[in-house]
């Protein structure tokens, strides 16, 4: 456990991979000790974000997308006073130190996979997938559940990490940076999008068949 580390930083724009290498910047942190325990002092007032990272969690493996070989362990949860904070982040208080904080990893993720199939049923690397919450109060920068990930040139795709829960699933012509921070971005996918149900540590396979004219 001691090679794992807890960051505290402020919200940053952008999807999650933008907000963790932002994260790494002016953010304070704390390795774990061998009992798993850790404390971040000399925080100021205001809106945090919490990541973990480290050799365990093999680096970035908390983004959902990675590949098993990547991911390793991932989080499952942020836990404070009924709150994950992976999901909600916290809200510092002058003189309200924050105890109690539960971070809790697995190493057998939900796994999301399958083939992105074109008209005639062929398969094509072409079309970038966006995967994200139904819950839209669950969108947002550096949310993880709102993620991307590139079919390969056989169509292939798969998602790793994503957190128990309903979600729509979209292929798309392109993303742009910030895309998938876009609230308006994910609400025009919506009509056109896929639902699906995620449950902790499935492996679900759905392929997705694109309408005439891509």
């Amino acid at each position: 456990m001691a090679a794992v580390r807890i960051t505290v930083s402020r919200p940053s724009a952008g999807d999650r991979a933008t907000a963790m290498v932002s994260s790494a910047m002016g953010a304070s942190a704390s390795a774990a000790k061998d009992d798993g325990t850790f404390a971040i002092r000399g925080l100021t007032p205001g809106s945090y974000q919490v990541t973990v990272s480290g050799k365990p969690m093999r680096l970035n493996a908390m983004i959902p997308s990675m590949t098993p070989a990547q991911s390793g362990w991932v989080v499952k949860s942020i836990r404070w006073r009924g709150q994950d904070l992976a999901d909600s982040g916290i809200e510092l208080q002058a003189d309200l130190p924050v105890t109690g904080v539960v971070v809790t990893l697995t190493n057998r993720p939900a796994e999301l996979g399958g083939r992105v199939l074109d008209a005639a049923g062929r398969p094509t690397g072409a079309f970038p997938i966006v995967v994200f919450s139904l819950d839209r109060a669950r969108w947002g920068a550096g949310s993880r559940r709102v993620v991307q990930a590139q079919p390969a040139s056989d169509g292939k795709f798969l998602v790793v990490g994503l957190p128990a829960g309903e979600y729509f699933l979209a292929a798309v012509t392109r993303l742009e940076p910030g895309d998938l921070a876009d609230r308006q971005f994910l609400e025009d996918l919506t009509p056109s999008s896929l639902r699906i149900t995620i449950v902790e540590g499935e492996k679900k396979t759905q392929d997705l068949k694109l309408a005439s004219g891509g």
